[in-house]
C-alpha cells in the first residue's frame, strides 16, 4: 500500500545518493577489476560478477587507499543486489567466511554474512541496486562503505495527507508528502574524505 510505496521511494533516494559516489569499481576478471574516480561516472565495463577476491580488493581500498573508518565497530557495510551476492555465495572461498553466521550475530535485516570485515545485506529493490549490469548483464550492483557515507536533510518529515473530498464527498484520496534530500557526505574521491565504493559497470 501507501506505506510500502513510501519506503521504496525513500530507498530509491538513498541509493541515488550512494550511487553518486566518485569511486567506482568494475570486476574485469575472477580476481581483479578496475577502479575509476572520474567525477561520478563509470567508464569501465564489468566482465565478471563479484567473487571473494574482489571483496578483499574493495576492503583494502577502503582501509589503505582512502583510509575510511569502519561503519560500525570494526565493520564496513555492503549493500548488495541478489545477483552480486550469488556470485559471492557460489565462490568456494565463501564457505570459510560463513563460520560467523550464528543467527545471533546477524545485526541487520537481510544480512547474509561478513567477508573481510564487511557485513553484507541483500537488497531486492531493483530501483536501488540492479541485478544486471556489464557485459551480458553479468554483474549485480553493490555499494561498500564506511562511516558517514550519506546525509539526509529533512525540511518536512514524510506525512500522510488526506485530499479535500470532491464530488460531494464521493471522491476521496490519500497521499504522503515530504520535503527532504539525501546526498553523499563527501562528494570526492580524495583520501580521508571518500566513504563509498560503488560496484557497477558502464
Amino acid at each position: 500500500g501507501l506505506m510500502k510505496q513510501l519506503r521504496l521511494v525513500l530507498d530509491t533516494l538513498a541509493f541515488a545518493a550512494f550511487k553518486a559516489a566518485q569511486i567506482r569499481y568494475a570486476p574485469t576478471s575472477d580476481s581483479g577489476g578496475t577502479f575509476t574516480t572520474d567525477a561520478g561516472s563509470t567508464s569501465q565495463t564489468a566482465t565478471n560478477n563479484a567473487r571473494v577476491a574482489h571483496i578483499k580488493i574493495l576492503r583494502d581500498y577502503l582501509a589503505s587507499t582512502i583510509h575510511t573508518e569502519p561503519y560500525e565497530m570494526d565493520y564496513y557495510m555492503g549493500l548488495a543486489s541478489t545477483k552480486f551476492l550469488r556470485g559471492i555465495k557460489d565462490d568456494a572461498e565463501f564457505l570459510s567466511w560463513r563460520q560467523y553466521l550464528d543467527p545471533d550475530m546477524a545485526f541487520y535485516y537481510g544480512e547474509v554474512g561478513s567477508i573481510e570485515k564487511i557485513r553484507f545485506c541483500e537488497v531486492t529493490h531493483s530501483n536501488g541496486l540492479s541485478n544486471g549490469v556489464g557485459t551480458n548483464s553479468i554483474l549485480g550492483e553493490a555499494v561498500i562503505f564506511g562511516e558517514e557515507p550519506v546525509v539526509s536533510a529533512v525540511a518536512l518529515d514524510p506525512e500522510i495527507r488526506l485530499a479535500i473530498p470532491g464530488n460531494f464527498g464521493l471522491q476521496k484520496a490519500i497521499a504522503w508528502y515530504a520535503i527532504l534530500k539525501m546526498e553523499e557526505v563527501w562528494d570526492t574521491a580524495n583520501d580521508g574524505e571518500a566513504k563509498i565504493i560503488y560496484v557497477t559497470s558502464s
